[in-house]
């Protein structure tokens, strides 16, 4: 039986995508950049910042 390496598409998530090289555990992350979805509300939560602002400084769609 041979293993698909390739990401599977998720279904639902427009700016989420699997990030092949985080096998276990899986982990979504920005589509187009090298961030995980995880690191974004981590780095939100330590700053206390609101939404609008992580966009803003981090150049994302709301």
């Amino acid at each position: 039986m041979a293993v698909s390496t390739a990401p599977r598409a998720l279904v639902g998530y427009e700016y989420l995508e699997a990030k092949p090289y985080k096998r276990w555990p899986r982990q979504l992350g920005l589509k187009g950049r090298n961030m995980l979805a995880s690191h974004l509300v981590a780095v939100m939560r330590a700053n206390s910042s609101t939404v609008e602002e992580t966009a803003r400084n981090y150049e994302l769609p709301i």
